[in-house]
């Protein structure tokens, strides 16, 4: 039987696409990990609860934010997390200075997290909605989510974060900042949330 002339190139993309799969959720995967060490839970115990709870809803049993989700689910933000496709966005020009504070919202991270927002709108739940996502040199990633006003956002001294007024946003206020910062100021060592919330 002769070889079909596109199989080789088929499944070297099949192929392609796999990894894409693999790698996204083992970004997730980590980013879920790092949350639960932040907020100082027992890791296997919560990752093995986490898995369960996924394998129940879609029958993968990876760690998601989404089972992160309906196991603590007075926990303030919706996550979900993007490894932006790989894409390495620290050699984007869009996404350096001055590019990224006179033009925000051409930003390489602004279309999944427009696509998050889309797929849960916000009438859905209480919680602002938040998109984790890698950035080279910054270890536990980069988080942009919504915002009331400056006054309602968490933060602990020595954070930076850029901010970003979108008129098309029904919480007009997004904000960039550490992953880590994030949660450092939601948990506040033992003063802020903590699981006996849910």
């Amino acid at each position: 039987m002769a070889k079909h002339p596109f199989g080789e190139f088929i499944n070297r993309q099949e192929h392609q696409q796999r990894a894409a799969d693999q790698a996204a959720v083992a970004f997730e995967e980590r980013k879920v990990t790092f949350l639960v060490k932040s907020l100082k839970l027992d890791v296997a115990k919560v990752c093995r609860q986490l898995r369960q709870i996924e394998e129940a809803i879609s029958g993968n049993p990876n760690i998601t934010f989404r089972a992160f989700g309906e196991a603590y689910p007075a926990f303030p933000l919706l996550l979900s997390a993007s490894n932006l496709d790989g894409v390495a966005w620290h050699l984007n020009a869009k996404a350096m200075l001055p590019s990224l504070l006179k033009s925000f919202n051409q930003a390489p991270f602004i279309p999944a997290f427009e696509k998050f927002l889309e797929a849960n709108p916000r009438s859905a739940s209480w919680k602002l909605r938040a998109l984790v996502f890698p950035r080279k040199g910054i270890r536990d990633g980069l988080i942009i989510h919504e915002a009331d006003s400056l006054d309602t956002i968490p933060v602990k001294d020595d954070t930076a974060a850029i901010f970003f007024r979108n008129p098309k946003s029904q919480y007009r206020l997004w904000v960039v900042r550490l992953f880590a910062d994030a949660l450092a100021a939601i948990y506040d060592n033992g003063k802020g949330w903590t699981p006996d919330d849910s």
